[in-house]
This record gives structure tokens, sequence and C-alpha cells, in this order.
């Protein structure tokens, strides 16, 4: 008998005839072997993840993850990333092993702008192999990344392809022990990686490509970081952005070391901030830029005499948008005779002092000059929504708060006020030349629509919605929390334009629109009262006139200055 299903023992002290026969049972062979599953479909993805398992994915498929059904189970949940947008989160899955079958690489991808492709948690020995994972088939915008991890330990990404439109390659948060070889990251839009809290990160023959706009390699509380026979190369970050390789630490532990490969074609502030905590070895560096601070006076934008420049972005930790629309305020409250005096300031910095002393907090430094204009703002606001112009507004809109209901469609073409005057004025004029086609009947709005807006998620009604004044969240607000009344400027083209007529053009902070109403149903005449909140129609009020005051400013201002929105380089 083999040894490994029966033990004899001979019992010296008896007979050599009597032989004593011990069973010895096998290993559990569960904890040696992984159960394989093949799928070809999103569906059977979700349903077949669980530990110690391999998920084989066809040759050639394509798993559409937004199309899978969004049923929580134990090892997967799904978490909003933005309005009728939801990723999924895999969760507790050690050893899971989703691999490609053999063949043509598979694709994982999502249609969801704003949602990371995958979402790994808590998962153990993860192994990614033979993938092809990104945005799909949105080739423009997205603000989700491409795979996510958190909280896993040991994980391994092999001969994958990490592509954008991801906002980044990687989003590592609190992992361990990971390794990524073999694998491209790139065509993302905002940088290649960002790494909080991590340690032991080992990259081998791995290529980062193509790539623009805010970071290259960012590492936060992270220790342990090594490049092995990598290539780095046209990675072009734009000129208010640092170094390609980023840590907030200085001790040697967090040191980043990059041996041998290739670092080319790049462009940044500098090779690596701090200078010192990138350490190359063998490594060719050819055909970079590192621009130093010299990026610094680099003139980024310009509203009407006043510049905005790449230091200023920097230093202030604001997007460009944010300081255009601060130049505009500016604008208005000078040509308005808006002003903050001493003794207001001092005022303000006395209750600054007060609240932080109550909850005690040092804070910053008390900034004069945000405070000016913040209380100039404040000035402006309160002069739009006095309790007049309040129930002035609420007496001559009734059909925004007694029910009335609104459907309409609409054409937007986006520009903001980091549009430049000239790209502002080509959509204007866009706009107007379709509403003259429609108005003359040689054009349907319908196929204006389609020639004209981006296409429409497969969830929503197209460029078609109704509303209630009162209850509707804003439609430009790609957010899922905020409840905000709709853009004035749009609200009053729908409410005030009859039913099957079209809208002049009309300009919001997000863009030219036109609306057509196509139906309408009559409220009750006078304000609906909620009993859990009596004043809830002077709310919306003071809401919407607040609104209307700010936008109004940015409008005024994107028709007064003349902006100009520099290339690189300098150039208008």
């Amino acid at each position: 008998m083999p040894l490994r299903t029966v033990a004899e023992i001979r019992l010296v002290e008896r007979p050599a005839c009597i032989v004593r026969r011990w069973p010895v049972f096998p290993l559990k062979e569960s904890r040696q072997q992984k159960q394989t599953i093949r799928v070809s479909s999103a569906k059977a993805l979700i349903d077949a993840l669980g530990p110690d398992r391999v998920i084989l994915i066809e040759a050639g498929a394509r798993v559409r993850l937004d199309g899978a059904p969004r049923a929580r189970g134990k090892h997967v949940r799904w978490i909003r990333a933005g309005e009728k947008e939801y990723e999924p989160v895999i969760r507790d899955c050690a050893n899971l092993e989703i691999r490609a079958g053999e063949g043509e690489r598979p694709l994982v991808c999502t249609k969801y702008p704003y949602a990371n492709v995958v979402h790994f948690e808590n998962c153990s020995g993860l192994v990614l192999s033979g993938l092809r994972i990104g945005h799909d088939p949105e080739p423009g915008f997205c603000s989700g990344g491409v795979i996510a991890m958190e909280k896993c330990e040991s994980p391994t990404i092999s001969d994958c392809i990490l592509f954008g439109c991801g906002t980044e390659g990687l989003t590592l948060s609190k992992v361990k022990k990971l390794t990524v070889e073999n694998t491209v990251v790139e065509k993302c839009t905002y940088g290649l990686l960002t790494a909080s809290g991590c340690e032991d990160l080992t990259f081998r023959k791995c290529a980062f490509r193509d790539t623009e706009e805010y970071h290259g390699f960012d590492f936060a509380d992270s220790t342990g970081i090594r490049f092995v026979e990598c290539v780095v190369e046209n990675v072009r970050l734009s000129l208010i952005s640092g170094a390609l390789f980023r840590t907030n630490l200085d001790v040697e532990e967090a040191r980043i070391v990059f041996e041998g490969g290739a670092i080319r074609a790049n462009r940044a502030a500098a090779l690596a901030e701090p200078a010192n905590m990138l350490r190359t070895v063998d490594t060719k560096l050819t055909g970079n830029i590192w621009q130093g601070n010299a990026h610094a006076r680099v003139v980024v934008a310009k509203v009407g005499t006043a510049e905005i420049t790449a230091a200023d972005i920097r230093r202030e930790q604001r997007e460009l948008r944010d300081l255009i629309i601060r130049e505009l305020f500016r604008h208005y409250f000078k040509t308005h005779n808006i002003t903050c005096t001493d003794e207001e300031l001092a005022a303000r910095k006395k209750q600054v002092g007060e609240r932080r002393a109550r909850l005690g907090t040092a804070g910053g430094e008390f900034d004069e000059v945000w405070h000016r204009e913040d209380i100039c703002k404040e000035k402006l606001i309160e002069r739009a929504r006095t309790n007049e112009k309040v129930e002035a507004f609420i007496k001559n809109n009734p059909a925004y708060f007694d029910g009335t209901v609104v459907t309409v469609k609409y054409i937007t073409i986006a520009c903001d006020p980091t549009s430049s005057t000239a790209d502002q004025k080509a959509a204007r004029t866009k706009l107007e030349g379709l509403r003259a086609d429609v108005v003359a009947g040689t054009l349907s709005f319908e196929k204006a629509m389609q020639e004209s807006s981006p296409p429409p998620a497969e969830e929503s009604n197209g460029n078609t919605m109704s509303f209630d004044y009162s209850k509707v969240l804003n439609p430009f607000f790609r957010g899922a929390s905020a409840s905000y009344p709709l853009v004035p400027a749009f609200a009053a083209a729908a409410f005030e334009t009859e039913v099957g007529q079209v809208s002049p053009v009309i300009l919001t902070e997000f863009g030219f629109h036109l609306v057509k109403v196509t139906d309408r149903k009559a409220g009750k005449g006078t304000p609906i009262v909620n009993p859990h909140r009596p004043n809830r129609s002077q709310e919306i009020a003071r809401m919407t006139l607040r609104h209307r005051a700010l936008n109004e400013v940015i409008l005024q201002g994107m028709g007064d200055c003349r902006i100009v929105i520099m290339k690189p380089g300098g150039i208008p």
C-alpha cells in the first residue's frame, strides 16, 4: 500500500503476523487548487467573484461593467460615481485571479466617465493578467481612473494594458507588496499613478507613456518604491504642474529607485521633487525638458488687462477656471464700485479669530485679499435678494412654485469662463444659425440636437427633461448630492417660452443653449405649501436670486473682458 493512504505499524511485542493498518486521509485539495470559471460577459464576471478562484475571460470578449446588474453581493458593492453612474467595488476576495484566455486580449471597460473601471478593496493575493482595461467607447474627457486598489496586500498586475481616457492608470491606497510587470499605462488625462500610504511597490519592465496634464507619479506617505527596467516616455505635464516624480516624504525609506530602463521625451517642472528623493541606476535620460522655475513666469491666461501665471495657480492651489472667475468678479467690483472698508475687514478678522478660539483650531494665516473679496461678494448677494425682491420674485413667477411641470428639449455647446472669447463667439454664432434654420422650418430641432450636442448616455432621455422647478436638480451639475435649482437663465427660457417655440440663444456659465418647450402642465396657480418647510418658497427664491446675481457677474465679465487662453509656450 502506498504510504500516503495506509500506514503499517508492526507491534514488536506481538506476533509478526499481526499488522495494524491505520488509514491516512489525503490533504484537502481545496487549499492546493483553485476553482476555475470561464466567463465572457460582465454579469458572468460579477457572479463568479469570490476568494480562491481563477476567472478566465474568454479571448476577444468585451466585458462592459456599466452593463452589469447592480445587485449587491457578498463580494461586490456599487458606489455612485456621478449622476446615474456607478462603479463596482470588488471586496474580500483573497487569492482571486482574473486572467485572459488564450487568443485575442479581452477588454474590461466601462462607458461611465466618472467611474473607475475596476475597484478592489481588501483583496490579498489578487492577480490581474493579460487584460486590456479602460474607458470605452468614450475617447474624450473622463474623471474616473482605470484601476483603484484599497487595503490590498500582495496584488500582482501582469501583462496588462491600462489606457485612458481615465484620469490615471493606478490609484492606490494602503496597498502593500504590489508587483506590476510587463504592463503598459498610457493615454491618461490627469496622470499615471497616485499612491497614498503604500509600502513596497515594484514595477518591472513596464511602460508609462503618452500622458498629459497634471501629474506623473505621485507618492504620499509611501515607502519601498522601485522601478526596474521600466520606460517612461512622452509624459507632457502642463506648465502649472510639478515634477514627474513627487513624494511628500524626505526619508531614505521613501526614496524612489529607478533601475535601468529609460526616462525620455518628457516635459515637467523637474525630474523629481524633492530632487534627492529619486535615485537612478544605469537609467538612460534623453530628450527630456525640465523647465524648472522658469515656468512660473509663464502667462497662462489673460482676462482683460489682468494676467494669470502658472505661479498663481501653483501658489493658490486653484484651477485656472477659478482664477479666471476671480478676475471677472474683480472687474465687476471695480466697475460697480463695490468695496470693502478697513473697518469691515477688521470686524471679519475678529469674527474669524473668535470662531477659531471657540472651536479650538489654529487655522491658517488670515488671507486679507480673499476676505475683502468675499465681503464684496456678500454685499452683491444681499443687494440682489432683499425681502422686497424675494416677494416680488415669488409674485411674478408663480409657475416656479405652484407645481407647474415643463418639458423641454435643449441643445448645449459647452463653453465656460476658461473658453477664449473667440471660442465663445464661434459657439454663439453656430447656435444662432441653427435657431434661424429651425424657425424657418428648414431644419428640425431634433436634427439640430443630433448635429450639435454630444451623444447622450443610454440611461438618459437624451437632451430632453421634464421638471418642476421647486424640486429639480441642476441638470448641468454632474454630482449626486447637491439639491439645487436650475441655472436661472435656463429656467427662465424654459418657463417663459411658449409650447412649441424655441428660445433665443442663452448663455450660462456652462455654455450656450437653445431650449424648445414641448409640453407644459399647469400647476395650482398658487405656491405649494410644505407643512414641514413653510418658508420653502422664500428659500427657493433667495437661492435663485443669489445664483442669478453671481451668474450675471460671470456672464457680464465674459462679455466685457477679452479672455485669452495661452497655449504651451505662452502663445495665444
